[in-house]
């Protein structure tokens, strides 16, 4: 799981591009010899505060890594299915066939 140590958070609510009322967060993550480059998140749930945004981001980076995983290395991408069933099968071979 991504966990940022903030340091410092800039917050701002409002229009941003095509998004009439939302929330950017602007974070650093602290490390031993310095920053690193801010990491900028978009939120359009207003009701959320910076803590809940960056857990929730932190969550989908997982799954967003995984699903890009999946896609150059086992083949996804290309992969369309219509019925669960086609899907759970094509998903074992490929697995099967990753670790042998």
């Amino acid at each position: 799981m991504l966990l940022l140590r903030v340091k410092s958070t800039g917050y701002y609510e409002g229009k941003v591009g095509i998004f009439e009322n939302a929330v950017l967060l602007i974070s650093y993550e602290v490390k031993e010899d310095g920053f690193e480059a801010p990491v900028c998140i978009l939120s359009t749930d207003i009701e959320l505060g910076s803590e809940a945004i960056l857990r929730y981001y932190a969550v989908r980076w997982v799954i967003e890594t995984s699903y890009q995983y999946l896609k150059e290395n086992l083949g996804f991408e290309g992969y369309k299915a219509r019925s669960i069933v086609s899907i759970e099968r094509y998903i074992l071979l490929c697995f099967l066939a990753y670790t042998f």
